[in-house]
């Protein structure tokens, strides 16, 4: 399964690479994470015809290093919405704040806090399914 998402994924990424720069690069998106490759970890499928995908493994384009990135894809198939794990790189491990949690609504960056907890997969996840359900008001699909 997860073969056939990096596939699929994988062409996302050759045809139109996400970008930071100003002029629409993908979809809705005007501001993204710059990566060129990842791995999908999971994938999940929410009403409104949005489907999510969280990536590992993440080979960072620019400046800025992720961790993980729940990549949001609309009914037309363009990337619309993410969540990151983002590295802080002025980050002490005695402060706990190793990791920003950044959310890509498509026309900027919002930064929900630094905390070591974004950097592990368990809390990161859950985190980042919350934020897009609320932002998109949409509702896991059942099927």
């Amino acid at each position: 399964m997860f073969s056939k998402i990096k596939r699929w994924l994988r062409g996302r990424l050759n045809k139109q690479k996400i970008s930071t720069r100003p002029e629409p690069m993908v979809g809705k998106m005007h501001y993204a994470p710059l990566i060129s490759d990842a791995v999908p970890l999971y994938e999940i499928s929410f009403t409104k015809g949005y489907q999510g995908i969280l990536l590992g493994e993440i080979q960072s384009e620019g400046s800025i290093q992720y961790k993980y990135i729940f990549a949001v894809y609309n009914l037309e198939k363009e990337l619309c919405f993410a969540v990151a794990s983002e590295e802080n790189t002025m980050a002490s491990l005695e402060r706990n704040n190793s990791h920003f949690l950044g959310v890509f609504p498509g026309d900027g960056h919002r930064n929900f806090g630094a905390d070591n907890k974004w950097a592990e997969l368990e809390n990161f996840t859950p985190a980042a399914i919350a934020i897009t359900k609320e932002q998109l008001n949409i509702v896991e699909k059942l099927d």
